[in-house]
């Protein structure tokens, strides 16, 4: 079959788009993908094959760092530590956006608009302003190195978003007028949340409860200032405790940092379609 040549150009130019792209894309992922990397190599290298061949293969493969990042600061532990405040984290979160969206969802008064309002300029305020204060209440009552605690305050923290990610798909998959014959058949507004609004919003209860794992397992920041003990230090804190007690470790610190996020590497692969789902459920994909 003969091809005419507008047909040929217009391959060719197709072609060199799909070209453009993949190497735009290329492009923008390397800077992502060069820590990973980069991060990969050295937990695998001898101190000697890291001077001489920084960037390289590992030549040969060496684990006795992620043994000595094992011991040394008792990742394990830390691993239990940060699974306690991750999980607690998760079920304060739920327990707070689940209802508050519910709520938002069938209100249509003004007061929706002013809380969703108080809520979005509480999310915008930097956790550095309100973290120092929140300690120092904590310590008069003696609740600071608690990793419950620390998930409760991850709960709260990361509660805006949660609620608004539910609110979002609750007001736009659940029609009204589901709710108005549910009423009429004499069913409650917590029958309504438990029996119908729950078990539709299952994908993104599930997503909003992902999200709110990782953050907790990841933070720095607040687990730094209220977990003041190191027999409560959770993962993070843990895998970064390698330069201050044994000066620059950076093949240990490497390898602790993979050990610490394989927990979360697994999570993704477990609940990727789950997660995938909640975020685009309601866009029509």
């Amino acid at each position: 079959m003969i091809r005419s040549g507008s047909e040929l150009v217009g391959r060719g130019k197709k072609r060199t788009k799909v070209t453009l792209r993949t190497t735009i894309a290329f492009l923008i992922c390397v800077p992502f993908v060069y820590p990973f990397y980069f991060l990969v190599v050295t937990a695998f290298k001898s101190n000697s094959d890291y001077i001489h061949n920084e960037l390289g293969i590992p030549h040969p493969f060496v684990i006795t760092q992620f043994l000595t990042a094992w011991r040394s600061v008792d990742l394990g532990q830390a691993m239990i530590d940060s699974t306690i405040a991750a999980t607690v984290s998760v079920i304060v979160l739920i327990v707070l956006t689940a209802p508050a969206a519910e709520w938002c969802a069938r209100t249509r008064s003004r007061r929706k608009s002013i809380v969703l309002g108080i809520v979005a300029v509480v999310w915008m305020v930097p956790v550095i302003i309100w973290i120092i204060p929140l300690f120092v209440e904590l310590s008069v009552v003696h609740l600071t190195n608690s990793d419950v605690v620390l998930g409760v305050v991850y709960g709260v923290a990361n509660a805006p978003l949660g609620l608004y990610l539910l609110y979002a798909y609750l007001a736009d998959a659940i029609d009204p007028q589901i709710r108005e014959a549910a009423a009429v058949d004499g069913a409650t507004p917590k029958r309504v949340f438990f029996s119908i609004s729950l078990p539709l919003s299952l994908p993104v209860l599930s997503t909003v409860a992902v999200l709110g794992f990782v953050f907790a397992w990841g933070d720095v920041l607040i687990a730094a200032v209220l977990l003041q003990s190191s027999n409560t230090w959770t993962v993070p804190l843990a895998a970064t405790s390698f330069t201050s007690r044994m000066g620059i470790a950076l093949q240990a610190e490497a390898a602790a940092a993979l050990l610490s996020m394989l927990p979360l590497a697994v999570l993704f692969v477990i609940f990727q379609k789950g997660i995938v789902r909640g975020l685009t459920v309601g866009s029509g994909r």
